[in-house]
């Protein structure tokens, strides 16, 4: 089980970009104890760059990638205002392979390809971490985001596509995202190999 030690000065150094970019998910935020200085961060599909910003404030070696350019120079400038050092890639994830076992964390919020999970699995050192959050199928009721079967997960389907890593804890749930209800599945799962 992971401890929860979260100092005062890493919980203001999240809250702080939390509101400008967008905040981070629950999930992220319960989990955000693995964030330590002087780890590798890959943040896949990055979009806006919440969540990179917010391991780039712990300390982290960050590196994000999307294939939005628009999306991403926005968050470039942002972090450059605010002297947050991320390495941002404009890479297209159907063709990008990451090195395998490079970094303490690969995060993937809000994108799904089931054919590219195992490289992404193997980017993950060991003693690192997969954290994953998408929506799953329930999310159609919702009347907004994806509506693809493509991407969207059935139940439990991304606690599967974990493996071989060891799954630390696992959730879906309907929860609040601004003003709308989001069905998700969330993971933080370890490699232990």
């Amino acid at each position: 089980m992971l401890e929860r030690r979260v100092s005062a000065e890493k919980e203001e150094s999240i809250t702080a970009t939390d509101f400008v970019m967008g905040r981070p998910s629950s999930w992220f935020l319960w989990h955000r104890q693995i964030f330590q200085p002087g780890m590798r961060v890959l943040d896949l599909a990055c979009g806006s760059g919440k969540y990179a910003l917010a391991a780039a404030t712990s300390g982290c070696n960050v590196t994000a990638i999307d294939l939005d350019s628009e999306r991403l120079k926005e968050a470039q400038e942002y972090a450059a205002s605010q002297s947050i050092d991320i390495e941002w890639l404009r890479e297209d994830l159907k063709v990008y392979s990451p090195p395998a076992d490079s970094f303490d964390v690969v995060m993937v919020f809000n994108y799904l390809d089931r054919s590219r999970i195992e490289r992404w699995i193997g980017a993950v050192k060991k003693n690192g971490f997969l954290m994953y959050e998408t929506f799953l199928g329930s999310q159609r009721d919702q009347e907004w985001g994806p509506t693809s079967p493509d991407h969207l997960l059935e139940p439990w389907e991304l606690h599967g596509l974990a493996n071989p890593l060891e799954v630390v804890h696992y959730r879906e749930v309907l929860e609040m995202r601004g003003e709308k209800l989001a069905a998700v599945a969330s993971l933080l799962a370890m490699r232990t190999e």
